[in-house]
């Protein structure tokens, strides 16, 4: 298991802690599509958000920017991630 921690937007907090709406389809479109391609890249089999910081940052560069998610506020949410053992 590892520890990663990624900037992405405030508005996502309980999205994509609880699977709640945030009322943003873009948004958590975007997150989805993030998440799946940050999945497969790392070769990850698993990620899951154990914690959202709580001091809030206005940023124009975060994880979700590559998928059409302007500058807005932005916290930092840490996963636990586990990847496939190697036979």
């Amino acid at each position: 298991m590892q520890i990663e921690t990624y900037t992405l937007p405030e508005y996502l907090a309980c999205y994509a802690m609880y699977g709640e709406s945030c009322g943003d389809e873009e948004l958590e479109t975007a997150y989805d599509k993030w998440l799946d391609r940050e999945m497969r890249y790392n070769g990850f089999i698993s990620m899951h958000l154990v914690d959202i910081s709580d001091s809030p940052n206005f940023m124009k560069y975060h994880e979700l920017h590559s998928f059409g998610i302007g500058s807005c506020d932005t916290l930092e949410f840490t996963f636990h991630t586990t990847k496939q053992e190697d036979n």
